[in-house]
């Protein structure tokens, strides 16, 4: 089994036994330049598991060896990526680092790891394995320890999955596949002529390490076709989320928006947001001069208007911890809005003892509920010029609705460390989702409308939900049952 996962197809693609390898990850991580999956190594224990027996953890104590370093090469670091029943994991070099170890009259490099089985009490039947990934990438790919190439490093990897700016979305097709990477719009006079005659359009907002094909894939063509009347436009805004703070993303899409000759016809746009989306927007309204000329009406969906506690490095031991938390979450619940954030973190997993709050990832500390762009969000006595209204939707997700909501069970710990028991939607506090909007903004003081946790709605499927247009339909007044169906 060893063999077949380490194997690649014609096509390139990497194959392995059954879908539980999910062989999908190890080429997302191998999509850029940085990343190389040497090896795939298969753990299996020569026992079954049996009903009732409790299952002892063992670590497994690994040497890693690296290649001699030619002439003009550069050092490559090694981590490991691990699968076992469903849950991925980093690991990294144990506290002593590498040392040197003889191959022949070689001295050749050698890491050392520790990768632990977990304590298992399942009653399943069957025998199980873990899987390790080597992964390695070369060492001076960025300078240890400096924020502003970490940055810099986001940056060019989103450049190459995103082209930001405003896309033109159709009725028809929705959310396509290669959305993000086509070319945003420039010429305008179509979108102008559109609007002439209710000067309304609807605008797309996406959230972190998302895109809009990743954001709002599950959002039915056939719901944009019964908007065709309120909305002849639909446009939806891609943006980076992780080498830039939604204020940037806020000010650059002022910035287009200025530039197109939109406000011309006295255009305005109804808004859905999801996540950090909505962090985007409320720039836009409430932290730009002309922002809020844009906006009529918002439906921000999980947004973390006062942060999130799995932004808060208060609450994270590492970078690492909060990388696997989220590759889990988002990885099992389909991957595709999570692609470009996992196949991030392999390069980030060297800076596991630095915190976010040194702003090396910009997109993630703007949502720490202490940054300082949180606290300027929420000032008191801030004021809007405009009037804007928001609304909100929201969900209390309880770990108990894991299984049906289709998000493995074993992240459950990992959520309860990083919200202390407090309501979330495994990614947003329940709490956090609604502040004290500033004046000008017209908005309950509570949740616009909150699932509760019998419905198992999560950070990741709202737009599954036939709930969630309703309530969009009823914000957005749009003409009765147009979204029902």
């Amino acid at each position: 089994m060893t063999d077949i996962a380490n194997r690649k197809a014609k096509d390139g693609s990497r194959n392995a036994i059954g879908d539980a390898y999910h062989p999908e990850c190890l080429d997302f991580l191998e999509n850029g330049e940085y990343f190389k999956v040497e090896k795939v190594l298969e753990f299996c224990p020569n026992e079954q598991r049996v009903i009732g027996i409790e299952e002892l953890l063992k670590p497994i104590q690994l040497a890693i060896r690296g290649e001699l370093k030619k002439t003009g090469e550069t050092e490559q670091e090694t981590v490991l990526l691990s699968h076992e029943d469903g849950v991925w994991a980093w690991h990294f070099k144990d506290d002593d680092g590498a040392s040197k170890g003889l191959m022949g009259d070689e001295i050749r490099p050698m890491s050392f790891f520790t990768i632990p089985f977990k304590v298992q009490n399942r009653t399943t039947r069957g025998i199980w394995s873990k899987l390790v990934c080597v992964i390695k990438f070369t060492k001076d790919w960025f300078q240890e320890g400096s924020s502003e190439a970490i940055k810099k490093m986001l940056q060019a990897f989103e450049e190459k999955v995103i082209k930001e700016g405003f896309k033109l979305i159709e009725h028809s097709k929705g959310f396509v596949e290669g959305l993000s990477k086509t070319d945003p719009v420039t010429h305008w006079d179509g979108v102008r002529d559109l609007v002439k005659g209710n000067k309304k359009a609807l605008l797309f907002i996406h959230g972190t390490g998302s895109s809009l094909e990743g954001g709002y894939e599950d959002v039915p063509p056939a719901i944009l076709e019964t908007l065709k009347d309120t909305y002849p436009v639909i446009l939806g805004y891609d943006h980076f989320t992780l080498s830039k703070t939604p204020l940037e993303n806020a000010r650059e899409m002022l910035m287009k928006l200025k530039e197109s000759g939109i406000s011309d016809v006295g255009l305005k746009f109804d808004v859905i947001t999801h996540s950090r989306g909505g962090l985007v927007l409320r720039s836009l309204v409430e932290l730009t001069d002309e922002g809020y000329r844009y906006v009529d009406r918002v439906t921000m969906v999980a947004c973390p208007a006062g942060g999130t506690s799995l932004a808060d490095t208060s609450k994270w031991d590492s970078l690492s911890k909060m990388v696997n938390l989220l590759t889990n979450i988002f990885f099992f619940a389909g991957g595709a809005p999570m692609k470009i954030f996992f196949s991030l973190v392999g390069g980030l997993v060297k800076f596991l003892s630095q915190k976010i709050k040194d702003q090396s990832i910009p997109g993630i500390w703007a949502m720490d509920p202490h940054s300082d762009f949180i606290n300027t969000l929420n000032k008191k006595g801030t004021d809007v010029k405009g009037v804007v209204t928001y609304d909100t939707i929201g969900s209390e997700f309880e770990p108990s609705g894991i299984s049906a909501g289709g998000v493995r069970d074993d992240i459950i710990d990992g959520i309860a460390d990083a919200f202390f028991g407090a309501p979330n939607d495994l990614v947003v506090d329940t709490e956090k989702m609604i502040v004290d909007w500033p004046k000008g903004i017209q908005g309950k003081k509570t949740l616009s409308h909150a699932f509760q946790p019998a419905d198992h709605v999560y950070h990741l499927n709202y737009f599954k939900q036939a709930e969630t247009y309703r309530k969009i339909s009823e914000f957005f007044e749009v003409k009765r049952n147009a979204l029902d169906n």
